[in-house]
């Protein structure tokens, strides 16, 4: 693959990461009763989010002159196959119950999205965070 298609695959790869990122901050944003390890999750994601925006921007105007290409896009797809997946679990529990509160969402992810499962996303957020922003310096 050339320098300018890895370009344009980790530039549209960062913006259905964005979309997923939007969609689950969306719907646990939405909880307003929720614990706070799900408040820390939605920090996390929106600095993820304010990352891969710099990232984007970045490799828009690079025109595939960067190095690491190959690794970024891997890392980038990475990230956004962890997004979506958690996005996929969350819209069909939230859809299922009616997009209530955190009362309702809670007892309909109990089994799907422990506590862990937020934790591990939230650890997640935190090493994309931090090998992004590597990517950035």
């Amino acid at each position: 693959m050339d320098a300018v298609s890895a370009t344009a695959s980790i530039i549209a790869i960062i913006g259905a990461a964005l979309n997923s990122l939007n969609a689950i901050t969306r719907i646990l944003g939405g909880i307003k009763d929720g614990p706070a390890h799900i408040q820390d999750l939605i920090v996390k994601m929106k600095d993820l989010e304010s990352l891969l925006v710099q990232l984007q921007s970045l490799q828009q105007g690079t025109h595939g002159r960067g190095v690491g290409f190959n690794e970024l896009a891997i890392l980038t797809r990475r990230c956004w196959d962890d997004l979506h997946s958690f996005e996929s679990e969350l819209v069909k529990h939230h859809i299922g119950l009616g997009g209530g509160g955190w009362r309702a969402l809670r007892e309909g992810i109990r089994a799907m999205l422990g506590r862990e499962k937020f934790h591990k996303m939230g650890q997640k957020m935190s090493d994309y965070y931090d090998v992004f922003t590597a990517q950035l310096c």
